[in-house]
């Protein structure tokens, strides 16, 4: 997966999850505190071809050194483990705790049966303390040559995101990727409120860095992915004059009055099938909070 750097401005977000499902307590997700003898997982299936691309099933397992760690299975459009209950739309724990060192991940259907099927094995390197996301996207397959592409470090919490010389009251740390991986053009991630562009041009198969933005938290806002413009243009397009992709409706209400999400980190994800226009595997657009 390549990546992306651009320029951003301050924007407003909420949080949403991909799925619905109610078993939220199994697995091993992390307590929220860190240590150096764990390292920390998050998976997020957006491969809307992933069934035909194995040459199986859409549905699997998340191995780590041979033992299943996911709660409950996953298909597009689930994450392991969820960063909001279902049941109480409260945040949670949002990272599968994991050892650090050397690890073998595995997408498999069934555990160490003789019917398992193992698709993908993944050997990755997870320093202690580290939090990282599994981004299951249509170029799975590549990623056992090249697991950049899909297994990312998410070090918001770094000094490099969020300067010391910063208040982190008031501020977010936000990162972009586009993983409709049939489309061809680049895109553009626009924010409604603000009248602008928080990303510009990014390609598909690409993910930004984080980066820290102020955010004013009591106001709403529409996020649209956009088609980029063509290099060169010097007037700024209404946004009914822009080729609008996807996009989502970021209501302040949604995490309720008791949570903000004061310091906290955000992916956006712009996915599905370019060529879907209906339905779960449709082109859209999420975010998911660590």
């Amino acid at each position: 997966m390549r990546r992306a750097y651009y320029p951003i401005v301050i924007a407003i977000f909420s949080v949403f999850y991909l799925s619905c499902k109610k078993d939220f307590s199994r697995g091993a997700p992390s307590s929220g505190t860190l240590d150096n003898v764990h390292a920390y997982l998050k998976i997020i299936d957006v491969s809307p071809n992933f069934a035909s691309i194995v040459n199986g099933k859409d549905t699997f397992n998340i191995l780590v050194n041979g033992k299943k760690i996911n709660g409950y299975s996953l298909s597009y459009n689930v994450m392991y483990p969820y960063a909001v209950n279902p049941s109480t739309a409260t945040y949670t724990t949002t990272y599968a705790m994991v050892e650090a060192g050397n690890n073998k991940i595995q997408l498999a259907v069934g555990v160490n049966k003789p019917d398992s099927v193992v698709y993908v094995t993944l050997n990755e390197n997870m320093i202690g303390g580290g939090r990282y996301s599994l981004l299951i996207t249509d170029s799975i397959m590549k990623g056992m040559k090249d697991s950049s592409k899909i297994f990312v470090r998410d070090n918001y919490a770094d000094n490099s995101v969020i300067p010391s010389n910063i208040q982190t009251t008031g501020y977010i740390t936000i990162r972009f990727a586009d993983l409709v991986l049939n489309d061809t053009g680049k895109v553009d991630l626009y924010s409604y409120q603000r009248n602008s562009a928080l990303y510009s041009n990014i390609r598909p198969d690409s993910i930004t860095n984080f980066v820290a933005i102020g955010y004013n938290y009591s106001m709403g806002d529409t996020m649209y992915v956009m088609r980029s413009l063509p290099a060169g243009t010097k007037v700024n397009p209404t946004i009914s004059q822009r080729t609008i992709l996807s996009k989502i409706v970021i209501d302040k209400s949604v995490t309720g009055t008791n949570i903000t999400p004061i310091g906290r980190a955000f992916t956006f994800i712009y996915k599905g099938d370019f060529n879907v226009t209906s339905g779960s595997k449709a082109k859209s657009i999420f975010t998911y909070i660590h």
